[in-house]
């Protein structure tokens, strides 16, 4: 191997591209490295809700005259039950629960309760679809659009 002092003036100008190169190329590996982790990582929001334990759903309420929506958080875990409990003090609207031998179900929301007589009922949807479980029972998960609707069955 010969020593950098014997190298003639145009080799030692190639010997200095050539590490200049060799520079370039690993700092860009590490560039590339580096941005393909960092857009692994979550945005902080979503970090902090997976950390917290609580998940964000969408609450809609449609009294047949008014419409409500509201972005509640709540509890992994939560049911629509305690949902509405929840919502209910913070959003500042009234809430009406009754118990049955099947479970609690919502009679009133909003200063509207359910009229037998006029076979009108609170009923509610999750993502859409008619709930198939109680109120204590539909266990809400993050995204859950929660919809009640006030009308004939």
């Amino acid at each position: 191997m010969e020593n950098i002092e014997n190298i003639q003036p145009e080799q030692k100008g190639n010997f200095g591209k050539i590490t200049a190169i060799i520079v370039v190329l690993i700092l860009a590996g590490f560039g590339i490295w580096f941005y393909k982790d960092f857009k692994k990582t979550p945005p902080a929001e979503e970090i902090i809700s997976q950390n917290s334990g609580q998940i964000e759903v969408t609450l809609k309420i449609n009294t047949g005259q008014n419409s409500y929506q509201y972005k509640e958080k709540t509890q992994k875990g939560a049911s629509v039950l305690d949902l509405m409990k929840s919502a209910s003090g913070k959003e500042g609207f009234v809430l009406e629960i009754k118990e049955s031998s099947i479970g609690a179900y919502i009679d009133g929301i909003a200063g509207v309760k359910g009229d037998i007589s006029a076979n009108k009922f609170w009923t509610f949807y999750i993502n859409g679809n008619l709930s198939q479980v109680g109120v204590s029972d539909a266990k809400l998960a993050d995204g859950d659009i929660i919809e009640w609707r006030y009308g004939s069955m």
